[in-house]
């Protein structure tokens, strides 16, 4: 079994926060956005029997980036461009960031590295 690529991740401190969860909540999000009278629970395993078809970190990232793609047509491509030109006025925080601000705050390099990282990640999957 070879080593996922996606499995890149950024470090904060000992913390390492790997890019496939992520995704992969924003990706099942979205499909229950999508299908609103489908259980949580079909969502996530449709999107996980989907990315499980071939090339799993592929699979992930071009659903990822096809969610912003701005004509709507789904084009992972045409997201990827959206995140690059974007990506600095998305907010990173997730829910409780506000109780860990203190103890766990990144500095604007640290930031700056990891969305740069991680939208490095992408580029490797899209092309």
């Amino acid at each position: 079994m070879s080593k996922p690529r996606l499995e890149a991740a950024v470090r904060h401190g000992d913390q390492v926060m790997a890019y496939n969860a992520d995704m992969d909540a924003v990706n099942i999000h979205r499909a229950m956005k999508a299908n609103p009278k489908e259980s949580p629970r079909k969502a996530a395993d449709d999107y996980y029997t989907f990315i499980g078809k071939g090339d799993t970190e592929r699979n992930r990232a071009r659903r990822f980036c096809a969610g912003y793609d701005p004509t709507e047509s789904n084009d992972p491509r045409k997201g990827l461009e959206w995140l690059e030109d974007n990506a600095a006025y998305l907010s990173t925080a997730s829910p409780g960031a506000h109780l860990l601000k203190d103890r766990f705050q990144a500095t604007t390099d640290q930031q700056n590295k990891a969305r740069e990282d991680f939208l490095s990640t992408l580029r490797q999957e899209i092309k």
